[in-house]
């Protein structure tokens, strides 16, 4: 398998050598070869950076509109299919629950002229952590969003203190 990687690659192959570079590449060792489609960093188009202003009322409606597409049946049924397929693991929440609740976040927002991607979602995301202090009720919907996708995270026991039991 290593030698049609290499073709494909474009790589010769030469026995000890290639098969050397992919165990440090496998080890963190060292950084895989590029492949011929990729493009340098000074290559790449830079993203054009959006500022997006919202007042605070925007802002509140904005929020409302996402808090109603996650309760929604068809995004409380997405939620719930990644809720179940990721359990109790963190790892898996991350990689399954997240980035749920970050489209159904992606599809609302774009009416209010974010970006349709996670970039997007995260400068909303500021915007409402700016907000919070000066609205109560931008702090508590905010709350409710992140208790979406954050699991609950259990209260470590106290020194001193003698941990529950039940």
């Amino acid at each position: 398998m290593l030698r049609e990687v290499a073709v494909l690659r474009g790589v010769r192959w030469h026995g000890n050598h290639f098969e050397r570079l992919c165990r440090e590449i496998y080890e963190g060792r060292r950084c895989p070869l590029p492949s011929r489609g990729d493009m340098s960093s000074l290559q790449r188009p830079v993203p054009i950076v959006q500022t997006v202003s919202l007042t605070m009322e925007q802002v509140r409606e904005a929020l409302g509109e996402v808090l109603d597409a996650l309760q929604s049946p068809v995004g409380s049924a997405r939620l719930d299919e990644a809720r179940e397929n990721s359990g109790n693991d963190l790892g898996k929440v991350l990689q399954l629950l997240l980035p749920t609740a970050v489209q159904i976040q992606q599809e609302v927002l774009q009416s209010y002229g974010f970006s349709p991607d996670g970039e997007g979602v995260l400068r909303f995301a500021r915007l409402v952590k700016s907000f919070e202090s000066q609205d109560t009720e931008i702090a508590l919907m905010s709350s409710k969003l992140k208790s979406f996708f954050l699991p609950p995270l259990p209260l470590p026991p106290h020194a001193g203190l003698a941990a529950p039991t039940s």
